[in-house]
């Protein structure tokens, strides 16, 4: 038997029933629980983590486990989890604070934007998987199929006065009816006149008409006559083609606004000052569907204009085929190998968006700098970059390496530093190893320079107080330069989601420096960073 209990600020306990097999409980609320029943382990996981791993708090006896005092257990958790204890699952969901909420969705948001396997690793594996499948072509789209259109629309704006100036047609001739008066006349008029004798009036009266036709003792006029005029024909393949593509990008985004749609929840739910797994889950897709429409609308407005060149113009909602036309003429040629490759590319969304679930905000949030850091780096337009070592759980990569002209850089996550010799260069003093979130590396001709920085997704004062003292003796005091004694990193960073930058200790010319780093999705502090310390600007 399984019971927790919230505990408030009177010390009071409250025990926290399930609702459909689920425990609600908030990340910033204290607990306790006990556990009743045949002890198999003395190990307990929340997910795939050890719960208490020194057994601190943690009370066995012969038939139950109980926690000594109250603790925040969920702190840094968001949306369902797991808790394990001797072979028993228990469901939870883990709520928090709402004014968390915005900083999160912008850290989310700026995810969705970047690489989608990184993306999908915070969510359950099982549950969503969205794969941008790319066949035979190179272009990287990484924002969610939108800039796939965004391409699509680009180039066809771009070369719509082409177009305009030059649309292909043929010229051809069709048989009208017009006035006799205006008329040229050819073999196909005289032959439509004996069939039409009923445009011929005759009469003597009409002698003195200079369009009169003599007929033995009378004459003749010719009110109507057929006629062939010779016209500029735009309904050709070529043509029929470029509009119907249009028809197939406007259809290929509605498949993913009804995938969209039918992923999205009609009942969320909704607290007064918690923020709950099923609000949060859907932005993403919230945010496609609505830069879907707006791309949608503008490809809309763009064919009817296209429309326009092509006078009457058919649509052909078809693979292109290469003829002359696309061959010869180099706007034609252009727009056709942009159409074969729009055509090329598949789409899949797939998954039950219900079932999301994101695991610990510190991992969001050490993603997120993840990709600040790289991004901040491949900005100085390096040689080569590369990506190595991809973790076997989830596809992360761990190691990137960029090659300048007269310098390497590399960048390490998640990476472990044991006391044995490894490729980094760094190592542990005492027994054991440690894993800072990301080590850079830069090497010159004649020097080798060692960053670490840690992610910490707690406040200004949690990071000062609590986070610094424990990672200096852990990543100054404990750890060393390989072949290098004497030496220390020269710069230990902690990043946070605050406001502040502040230097703890130590300088640009004292070593090592130690020192807080505020890191958002609208601020640059990581990106200065980088600039100043890697690139002396």
């Amino acid at each position: 038997m399984f019971k927790i209990f919230s505990i408030d600020q009177y010390h009071n306990a409250h025990e926290v029933y399930p609702e459909n097999g689920i425990y609600v409980v908030y990340e910033l609320y204290q607990y306790k629980f006990q556990f009743t029943g045949s002890i198999t382990s003395k190990t307990i996981f929340i997910e795939d983590e050890v719960f208490d791993y020194e057994n601190k708090l943690i009370t066995f006896t012969e038939n139950s486990i109980s926690t000594k005092e109250k603790k925040r257990i969920f702190e840094d958790y968001f949306g369902y989890l797991k808790i394990n204890i001797c072979d028993h699952t228990f469901n939870f969901e883990v709520r928090i604070q709402k004014l968390k909420v915005p900083e999160l969705e912008e850290i989310l948001l700026y995810l969705w934007n970047q690489d989608p396997i990184i993306f999908d690793n915070f969510f359950s594996k099982s549950t969503l998987k969205s794969k941008l499948d790319k066949e035979n072509q190179n272009l990287d789209y990484s924002s969610k199929f939108v800039n796939i259109f965004e391409d699509y629309y680009n180039f066809f704006k771009n070369s719509f006065f082409v177009f305009k100036s030059l649309p292909h047609n043929v010229l051809r001739t069709k048989n009208i009816i017009k006035d006799y008066e205006t008329s040229d006349i050819s073999n196909n008029s005289i032959d439509w006149l004996i069939n039409n004798l009923d445009e011929l009036h005759i009469d003597y009266s009409y002698k003195n008409d200079k369009n009169s036709i003599p007929i033995k003792n009378n004459y003749g006029v010719i009110e109507k006559i057929l006629t062939e005029e010779k016209f500029s024909d735009f309904n050709i393949y070529e043509n029929q083609i470029i509009l119907g593509t249009f028809d197939y990008v406007i259809l290929e985004i509605a498949k993913i606004k009804n995938k969209i749609k039918s992923y999205l929840s009609t009942k969320q739910y909704y607290e007064k000052d918690f923020y709950s797994i099923n609000e949060f889950k859907i932005i993403p897709f919230l945010k496609l569907k609505d830069d879907l429409d707006k791309i949608e609308s503008k490809i809309k407005s763009l064919q009817r204009k296209y429309k326009d060149i092509f006078v009457k113009a058919n649509s052909k909602n078809t693979f292109p085929k290469l003829t002359p036309v696309f061959s010869n003429k180099r706007h034609y040629t252009d727009a056709y190998n942009k159409i074969r490759l729009i055509r090329d590319i598949k789409i899949n969304l797939d998954g039950e968006l219900n079932l999301l679930n994101i695991k610990k905000l510190s991992t969001l949030y050490e993603r997120f700098n993840l990709f600040v850091l790289i991004n901040s780096i491949l900005l100085k337009n390096p040689i080569s970059f590369k990506k190595e070592n991809p973790k076997l759980d989830d596809n992360t990569f761990q190691e990137f390496y960029f090659q300048f002209t007269n310098y390497k850089i590399s960048l390490y996550y998640d990476a472990y530093i044991g006391n044995l010799q490894n490729k980094i260069g760094l190592q542990r003093i005492s027994n054991g190893y440690y894993k800072p979130d990301y080590i850079i590396k830069l090497e010159t001709e004649y020097n080798i320079y060692f960053y670490i920085l840690d992610s910490k997704y707690s406040s200004e004062n949690t990071v000062k107080d609590r986070h610094l003292p424990k990672c200096i003796n852990t990543y100054i005091l404990d750890i060393g330069i390989t072949n290098s004694k004497s030496t220390k990193v020269e710069e230990l960073i902690l990043i946070y989601p605050g406001q502040n930058e502040e230097t703890i200790f130590g300088n640009d010319i004292f070593k090592p420096k130690i020192s807080i780093l505020p890191s958002k999705v609208k601020n640059t502090n990581l990106k200065n960073f980088i600039e100043k310390t890697l690139f002396n600007e």
